[in-house]
């Protein structure tokens, strides 16, 4: 019985690194596919140690996080894993890969500032990982954050007042309230 569950885990990985590779646009290639599932099957028997999904769910997931920022990390995470599969390297992690999942982001019609939200957050992951000795790639601390102005538009208190004490007729009245 527990062989049988170990060769549904590993059955399980290799499909999954077939789609990561797929989903990355590669032709799939024999030697590539071997020496991914390798890999997979290295890592997930030496624990998650050496892959980024894994240990970016954990440091989305800390307790040490406030709650607003964990259910923003979680959201990086969830954008991340959906990208990059479960299977990726910290060594992967590389310029290439990081312009594709920009372009891939830009392309699902985010924002630069919230896709540089999550550069800063995969250069987080990989700074953390980095000084728990996880991998050696410092490919990561070249990683720009994307930032552009935003032009704020608000009512001040001067403002609110105004609109408070416009008089209006009995219907526009209830439209000004749910404004306000």
């Amino acid at each position: 019985e527990k062989l049988n569950q170990r060769v549904d885990v590993i059955t399980s990985m290799l499909t999954q690194v077939y789609n990561d590779m797929q989903s990355e646009s590669y032709i799939v290639r024999v030697e590539k596919y071997k020496e991914r599932c390798l890999a997979a099957i290295q890592e997930k028997e030496r624990g998650d140690g050496g892959l980024v999904t894994p240990y970016y769910y954990k440091w989305a997931t800390t307790d040490t996080l406030k709650k607003k920022s964990t259910r923003q990390n979680i959201t990086s995470y969830n954008l991340f894993r959906e990208y990059a599969g479960s299977f990726k390297t910290f060594e992967q992690i590389d310029y290439l890969f990081i312009s594709n999942f920009i372009e891939w982001l830009t392309s699902r019609g985010y924002a630069t500032n919230y896709i540089g939200s999550q550069l800063k957050n995969l250069k987080a992951v990989m700074n953390k990982a980095y000084k728990e000795g996880l991998h050696n790639n410092k490919d990561y601390q070249h990683f720009e954050k994307m930032s552009e102005k935003v032009l704020s538009i608000y009512l001040n208190e001067k403002d609110i007042e105004k609109l408070i004490n416009v008089e209006l007729d009995k219907e526009d009245k209830p439209y000004r309230d749910m404004f306000m």
